[in-house]
């Protein structure tokens, strides 16, 4: 949250896939701080820090997202989450690989949609998606969190993106934690 985060809204396929790289020149993009996304009703505006209304709302239902960030030190590292809070869908790529996708079509091109909506209450609570396959992905030094951030219409009333990509076993992450009890044989559990 937070994160320097460079935006553009896609008019064609001239970048095709290489807006997804590291080494792509992202100087003209809009620049700000994630989340990014509209609200014409203010539900999200708490949520967000790029707006993009301008340029997404009546424009196009996809936006492309360059989250760059370092890394110092690999040895620790073991899994990796991403967790998102978003309206309607999206695809990750680290360092130009897909990690995680969610409500995106199979075909994915410039001008795609989600494939459904997402409801309000859950767009604004973070959602977390097992990456663990792809830590090694990770280099030291600069990386790249490239999002393909979806709308299900262009005519919707608001869109939300907002990222945290979380490394190794973080409390809070929805992977292992600290603090934990390691149940080692049955756990009864009654209804009620």
């Amino acid at each position: 949250e937070g994160a320097e985060v460079r935006a553009f809204v896609p008019s064609n396929n001239t970048l095709g896939t290489s807006w997804r790289g590291a080494g792509f020149d992202d100087s003209c993009w809009l620049q700000g701080e994630t989340g990014v996304g509209y609200d014409e009703n203010n539900d999200y505006n708490s949520h967000i820090d790029l707006d993009v209304d301008a340029q997404m709302n009546g424009e196009n239902t996809s936006i492309y997202l360059r989250i760059p960030f370092e890394v110092t030190d690999l040895s620790n590292i073991t899994g990796l989450v991403l967790r998102m809070k978003y309206d309607d869908g999206f695809v990750a790529y680290l360092n130009g690989t897909e990690i995680v996708s969610n409500l995106a079509p199979a075909n994915l091109n410039w001008n795609s949609s989600a494939i459904q909506t997402t409801d309000d209450a859950i767009a604004t609570t973070f959602q977390n998606f097992e990456a663990s396959n792809f830590f090694n992905l990770l280099q030291p030094g600069e990386n790249l969190l490239a999002i393909h951030a979806l709308n299900e219409s262009t005519t919707s009333s608001d869109f939300l993106n907002q990222v945290k990509l979380i490394t190794g076993f973080d409390e809070g992450a929805g992977q292992g934690g600290t603090g934990g009890i390691e149940y080692t044989g049955p756990m009864p559990i009654s209804s009620g």
